[in-house]
């Protein structure tokens, strides 16, 4: 295993596989909580069911501290492509994602209308439906088959394969999304060379990765409980941080700081030019109690003023759950 950032081969345990395994129990039990009535198996994809489902150890890179889960990435296309997802969860998650997309309409302010814009693992169209709104004209990728032939059903323009061998042409896009995941991407260093060569002079890129600075912190306060003997609960601050985030067990093939992404996208041409905490765009739960509803929203209101206020004193420092960087392509390579 290399890592993606300094390609260091030198990894060091940070989590260990009984504890991800007692995390993955874990988040099941909070997940059906939470949801109200009968569940079905076609409900539970990413919130119980995940391509990264299986408890392995979490290493860290002794260089940089990029974290990654000790199994193999080669068959993330294989995996991905033939990701099932019901039509009527798509349409449940469509709704969800389109209003939580209109919410950051800071980013609006980046492109001029008529920009051209592409979204990277662009999932049921959320974002491209609000870039239209925006008066952008998207193009989505996403290699899940499903995802793709529901998000052209509904007109958003998305290819089903990698960006790597998609047609596009030297500098055709004004800015590129990566939402949702860049953490997964086996390869991406290369992803990262077709982004820069796509991308227009001083385009703009947004990565937004779970937060591995976050989710250490977290787990080096369950760590310390677990060995003097605390047995884990749902309603421990800690863990509801973790779920509500999408980070209990880790299902993740990277974990990306704010530091080691920078230097990551430095390394491929790119500057940043925005920092910002965030957190999981969207829990995608079909049905969720109304006491959930506002559990979560305590939850996120705590973290992200825990966060600001971190910033506040040390603003090179991201520790929300979830970040958000925008880069800018610059005219040289380093």
């Amino acid at each position: 295993m290399n890592c993606p950032n300094c390609r260091s081969e030198d990894f060091k345990t940070v989590v260990l596989q009984s504890a991800i395994s007692e995390e993955i129990d874990m988040r099941e039990r909070f997940i059906l909580d939470r949801i109200m009535g009968d569940v079905t198996k076609a409900e539970l994809k990413d919130k119980t069911d995940f391509v990264h489902n299986t408890s392995v150890e979490i290493l860290a890179c002794r260089s940089c501290q990029v974290l990654a889960r000790r199994e193999e990435a080669e068959n993330y296309k294989r995996h991905y492509e033939g990701d099932h997802y019901d039509e009527q969860v798509m349409e449940h998650l469509l709704k969800r994602y389109i209003q939580a997309f209109r919410e950051k309409k800071e980013y609006r302010k980046m492109l001029p209308t008529g920009s051209d814009v592409l979204e990277i693992g662009s999932h049921v169209g959320g974002f491209l439906h609000v870039a239209r709104e925006w008066d952008w004209n998207p193009i989505g990728v996403d290699i899940g088959r499903d995802i793709a032939q529901f998000a052209n059903k509904k007109g958003y323009r998305t290819y089903d394969k990698p960006v790597k061998e998609c047609d596009f042409k030297d500098g055709q896009f004004d800015g590129i999304f990566i939402w949702n995941c860049f953490e997964q991407l086996p390869d991406p260093r290369g992803s990262l060379e077709t982004v820069r060569r796509i991308l227009k002079p001083q385009g703009i890129l947004v990565i937004r990765v779970p937060n591995g600075l976050f989710y250490m912190l977290c787990e080096t306060i369950l760590e310390t409980k677990r060995k003097v003997q605390m047995a884990l609960q749902e309603n421990d601050p800690v863990v509801w941080a973790l779920a509500y985030n999408n980070l209990l067990g880790f299902p993740h093939q990277y974990g990306y700081s704010g530091s080691n992404l920078d230097s990551l996208l430095q390394q491929h041409g790119f500057t940043p030019i925005k920092r910002a905490n965030s957190e999981l765009i969207t829990l995608p739960l079909i049905r969720t109690s109304s006491w959930a509803i506002e559990e979560e929203k305590r939850v996120l209101s705590t973290l992200e003023s825990l966060a600001q206020c971190v910033t506040n004193v040390y603003p090179e420092t991201l520790l929300g759950p979830w970040i958000e960087i925008t880069y800018q392509k610059n005219n040289s390579t380093s």
